[in-house]
């Protein structure tokens, strides 16, 4: 094989790998965005009046805060914003949310 058919294999292959490199990286980049949206919302509905759905988003919350996608920084900002929420707090429905048997008025 002439050097320039290799010259031009090598080129191919460096080109490919860098198109795999970019795709993967705009993948993640899209998911992580999908992380952060799916997140506001959640935290968004936790004001719901309703107490059931509020229940829901903090499991949603419990779930989003375990996501490999998540960098340091939005951990710790995640950390900060749900005050140390764990799975085991929204296994036993402490979320500070009115029991229905409580009452509101003070």
């Amino acid at each position: 094989m002439p050097a320039q058919a290799w010259v031009t294999l090598i080129v191919g292959l460096v080109a490919a790998i860098g198109v795999i490199v970019t795709m993967t990286q705009k993948q993640r980049a899209d998911n992580r965005r999908e992380w952060w949206t799916r997140f506001e919302w959640a935290l968004e509905a936790t004001h719901s009046t309703n107490r059931d759905p509020r229940r829901d988003r903090w499991r949603v919350i419990a779930n989003l805060a375990e996501s490999r996608l998540m960098t340091a920084t939005e951990r710790s900002l995640v950390s900060e914003l749900i005050g140390g929420i764990t799975t085991e707090a929204v296994n036993a429905d402490d979320l500070g949310v009115p029991s229905e048997n409580s009452s509101e008025e003070d």
